[in-house]
This record gives structure tokens, C-alpha cells and sequence, in this order.
């Protein structure tokens, strides 16, 4: 007995679709943010606040301290959302939970990753924000491109593509077929 898989990819598609606006949303924040930055960085030409050498350095490590936290963060976040074990065992359970409905089951999935990947654009956006914000309070621009440039590194990374789900509708079908035959 072999189970249809197309309309579990058809919903992977329209989950797809549906995403992206929120990673384009968050993308615009991002750029925003930065080209405001910038574009007072070029039209004013302030000149760097000065500070002791103690405090720049410490507001230096905290900018780097705070920027290396989130991409850890999400860099181990995403290792465990986007394991094939995580993906089976969701599922399997899931697919328990709603007495063998595979469809109520990925829905189940897709929603848990859908607030993994929402978690991942955020922490990103907060890189960037970090840069901004060290911009802002020294007017040196050297961590707000850094930044920017690992934060969105992180936004297309973390981009929503169907590649991420091309397993997924192959392991529900095994685990639906599991299921029937009562392992």
C-alpha cells in the first residue's frame, strides 16, 4: 500500500509561499535599519564620539559578545529544526497524537518550524540591530557593516525554500504507512 504524496508537497509549496512574507517583512526591517545608518553616516560625516580607550573597548566586546550569542543561537537552533531525527520523530508522534492523519500531522510540523524559522529571521534582525544600535552610540560604522553583513548572511541562509521540506513528504509516507500496519 503506497500513500499519495503530492498533496503533502503541494502543502509544503503553499506553506512556502506563505513564509516568505514574513522573511521579506523582516528583510526590509533589516535593510532599513542599516540604510538609515548609513545614509547619516554619508550625508552627515559625524565625527566619532569619543570616549576612553576602556570604554570603547568594552562597548566593543559587548557588541561582538552579544552578535557571537545570537549567531550561536541560531546556528544551533537550526542543526536541531532541520535534523531528518527531529523531522521523524515529530512526526511520528504527531502522526500518534492525531490517530494516524498524516495531513493534521504536517500541519503540526509545519507550524513548530514555521515559529523555528521566525525565531532564526528575528535573532538575525537583532544582529543587525546590534550593529545599529553600536553605530548609533559610537558613530563608528566598522561593527555596523559587520554586522549587517553576518545578519543578512544569517536572513539568506535561512531562507524559506522547499529544499529544507524535500524529505519530509517521503518520511510521512513511511511513518503513515508504519502507522497503518500497527509498528
Amino acid at each position: 500500500m503506497t500513500i499519495d504524496i503530492t498533496p503533502f508537497q503541494s502543502r509544503i509549496r503553499q506553506f512556502v509561499q506563505r513564509i516568505r512574507s514574513r522573511w521579506q517583512l523582516i528583510m526590509m526591517l533589516a535593510f532599513f535599519s542599516y540604510g538609515t545608518s548609513v545614509m547619516y553616516f554619508f550625508y552627515a560625516h559625524p565625527s566619532p564620539r569619543s570616549f576612553p580607550l576602556k570604554t570603547m573597548n568594552l562597548i566593543n566586546n559587548i557588541t561582538f559578545f552579544i552578535a557571537l550569542v545570537l549567531a550561536i543561537l541560531i546556528f544551533l537552533q537550526k542543526s536541531r529544526i532541520f535534523s531528518s531525527r527531529f523531522s521523524a520523530t515529530f512526526l511520528k508522534t504527531a502522526l500518534q497524537e492525531h490517530q494516524g492523519h498524516a495531513t493534521s500531522a504536517l500541519e503540526d510540523y509545519l507550524s513548530v518550524v514555521a515559529r523555528q524559522l521566525y525565531r532564526f529571521w528575528i535573532l538575525a534582525l537583532a544582529i543587525i540591530i546590534t550593529g545599529v544600535c553600536h553605530f548609533w552610540l559610537t558613530l563608528w560604522p566598522q561593527y555596523l557593516h559587520l554586522l549587517f553583513i553576518v545578519g543578512l548572511f544569517s536572513l539568506f541562509l535561512n531562507y524559506p525554500r522547499r529544499e529544507f521540506f524535500s524529505e519530509i513528504p517521503f518520511q510521512l509516507q513511511r511513518l503513515k504507512m508504519d502507522y497503518d500496519q500497527g509498528l
